[in-house]
This record gives structure tokens, C-alpha cells and sequence, in this order.
């Protein structure tokens, strides 16, 4: 309360100053877009938020490229590691079981020098180490061992020489535990995003991003339509996408919310759909009744649209009606390709300026 003369004592000044903060703070942190960043394991989302941080935020200092040289060296050791012991399991012998004997007792973060490196180049090349990644399906393994077996050259140099440029660190798979963030500006705009594990033992800690976010990016790797998850040897990596998707599009927390989906690892899909059957009676993907991919005499590029075509509507087909927000935006995406994202992520940010304005009370979402 004032004196009789109408003037504010310090203490009410304070208070009142603090509360003009209070409120300052409150109006900057509505202009703030706030994207989460959903998605199954292996699905390519924290690929995904690499990208955002090299094309919108802080760029990969070559100190933070240097970091995950022993991540580097870790996904091409496990993964070698664990086809080797694939290959027992499966009874598929190497052509020269002697190079076995190269790989016994390995550390998964080992350097990986030149005379390592002739040997994976040589075991890769082994006929019954290919024909154990031909049925990749059948066990867990990670894609990039490819990519990093194509690069060993240049990776297989030991630890002084090797420094990992941004593909390596774009294909360097670290499961995420927790909740990472990233502040990035697209055209005078401020954006957060927020990356939160996968697994099935991390999505307990989504429900503390729920707050004040304007779209949800999730996330599903389409090219996994054959395998199985991580976690549970039984469960179909699609299924498991399709039923959380469900799960987070149709939450009361998130009606006013705009969703985005991206169906990723498209160039993983186009070179898989010739090698392995996208539809097996009693198996998988049964209502599919789009041309067979694996037909020598099918039209490649058809195919593919059927594919996508499916794909899409099996994800969308769950989504229950959302008042105000309008449809789904869904992009089929690339997202070791920068190009790509660069590409989407501009569509994607009209999209949610929409949303965002909506959410104001200024502008339909479809606007």
C-alpha cells in the first residue's frame, strides 16, 4: 500500500518490477516455437536433430567432431561384433574362417588403424560375410556399418590422424537417454527443440515436454518394415512406430497441438523394396495390392509411390479426428541427407508459423 501522498514504497516497487520481468519474460517465451521431437528407436530422429543443429544452430565445432571419434570406432567394432556372432547363430560360415580370429576380444571403442582396417575391408568382402548382410533382417544390426565400411580408408588411420567429419558423426548411431535440446533461428524466427530417447524405457520421460510446445515431430523409419525391435525379438519395428504414433497423435495433452510426421530413411526404403518382399501373405503387409517391387518386370518408381502411398495412410489411418489443427502434415524424408532436410525443414517452418499463429488466436492453421 502507498503513503498518503499516492507514492509506492521500495518494497512495492520491487514487486512491481519484478512482475514487468515476470511478464517480459513470459511474452518472449510465447514468440519461442517449441518443436518436440518423438520417435521409436532407430528411427532417425536424432539424425534428424544433428541437421537442425548444423543447418539452423551452432554448427559442429571441429572439438565436437573430435568427441565422437570413440562413437565412431564404437559403431563399426559392436556392429562387426555382433554380425560375427550372427553368423553362428544363423550357421552362415565365412569363406576364410581365419579372419575370425582378427576380431576375438576387440574393445567396442578401440582405435582403428590401418592394419584393422585392410581386415574389416577384408572380412566385408568375405561371400559368407555378405551373404549374413544380406539377411540383416534376421538379426540386429545397424545400417552405417556400410557407410563407415565404404569410408574405412579414410576412417582406419589410428587415433592421431582420424578426424570425423560431419557424415561420420551424421551416421554414428548413440542411443538417446534423456531429454537434449537446441535453440536455432529460421528466418528472424526463434526456435526449441527437444530430442528425447526412443526406446521404450525412455518414453516415460516424454511426458515432461508436454508443456507449451507447438508442433510435435514424429518421427518413423518406413524402411524397417521387415524388422524386428531392439528390445522385443517378437514386435515388428513398423507396428511398433504405427501404435506409439497413435498413441501421442490422439493425447488430450496434445489437441492443441500441430503434428508433423516425417517417414524417414527413404533411400534406406528404395534400395531394400528390391531385395526384400514388402509383402508376405500371413506375415507382414498383407492389404498391400500396389505393384511387387521384387517383379523384374514392375516399374521401379511405381512401386515406390505404392509403397509410400501405403505407408502413409497406415500411419494416418490411426490418427482420430483433431479439431482446429486441420490434417497432418507428412514428409517423406532423407535424414543423412542435408540437402533434404534443408529442403523440408523450410516447408515445415510455414507450416508451424501456422500452427503457431493459430494457437495465438490470429490465423486459421490451413491459412
Amino acid at each position: 500500500m502507498g503513503n498518503c501522498f499516492g507514492e509506492l514504497t521500495e518494497e512495492q516497487k520491487k514487486n512491481r518490477a519484478i512482475e514487468r520481468q515476470n511478464q517480459a519474460d513470459e511474452d518472449l517465451e510465447k514468440k519461442i516455437i517449441k518443436i518436440l521431437l518423438l520417435g521409436t528407436g532407430e528411427s532417425g530422429k536424432s539424425t534428424i536433430f544433428k541437421q537442425v543443429k548444423k543447418l539452423f544452430g551452432k554448427d559442429f565445432t571441429k572439438e565436437e567432431l573430435e568427441t565422437w571419434k570413440p562413437r565412431v570406432w564404437e559403431n563399426i567394432n559392436k556392429q562387426i561384433a555382433a554380425m560375427l556372432k550372427a553368423s553362428k547363430r544363423l550357421e552362415i560360415p565365412l569363406a576364410n574362417e581365419e579372419l575370425r580370429v582378427s576380431f576375438d576380444g576387440r574393445k567396442d571403442n578401440e582405435p582403428i588403424d590401418q592394419k584393422h582396417g585392410t581386415k574389416i575391408k577384408e572380412l566385408w568382402s568375405d561371400k559368407g560375410f555378405q551373404q549374413l548382410w544380406e539377411r540383416r533382417s534376421e538379426y540386429q544390426v545397424l545400417d552405417c556399418i556400410e557407410y563407415y565400411v565404404n569410408n574405412m580408408d579414410r576412417i582406419a588411420v589410428g587415433d592421431e590422424n582420424y578426424s570425423p567429419t560431419f557424415q561420420d558423426v551424421i551416421y554414428a548411431r548413440v542411443r538417446t537417454s534423456g531429454i537434449v535440446q537446441e535453440k536455432f533461428m529460421m528466418q528472424d524466427t526463434e526456435f526449441e527443440m527437444y530430442d528425447v530417447g526412443g526406446q521404450r524405457s525412455e518414453r516415460k520421460k516424454w511426458l515432461n515436454c508436454f508443456d507449451n510446445v507447438t508442433t510435435v515431430l514424429f518421427v518413423a523409419a518406413i524402411n524397417e518394415y521387415d524388422q524386428k525391435l531392439f528390445e522385443d525379438s517378437k514386435t515388428e519395428r513398423i507396428q511398433e512406430a504405427i501404435n506409439t504414433w497413435k498413441d501421442i497423435v490422439n493425447r488430450e495433452e496434445f489437441e492443441n497441438v500441430g503434428f508433423v510426421l516425417f517417414l524417414n530413411k527413404m533411400d534406406l526404403l528404395e534400395e531394400k523394396l528390391s531385395l526384400f518382399p514388402f509383402k508376405v501373405e500371413g506375415v507382414r503387409n498383407q492389404d498391400y495390392d500396389g505393384p511387387d517391387p521384387m517383379d523384374s518386370n514392375t516399374d521401379m518408381n511405381e512401386a515406390i509411390d505404392a509403397v509410400k502411398d501405403y505407408m502413409q495412410r497406415k500411419f494416418m489411418s490411426v490418427v482420430e479426428l483433431r479439431s482446429g489443427l486441420g490434417q497432418v502434415k507428412v514428409y517423406f524424408t532423407c535424414a543423412t541427407d542435408s540437402d533434404n532436410m534443408n529442403k523440408v525443414f523450410v516447408a515445415c517452418k510455414d507450416q508451424i508459423l501456422r500452427i503457431n499463429l493459430f494457437r495465438s488466436g490470429f490465423a486459421p492453421p490451413g491459412a
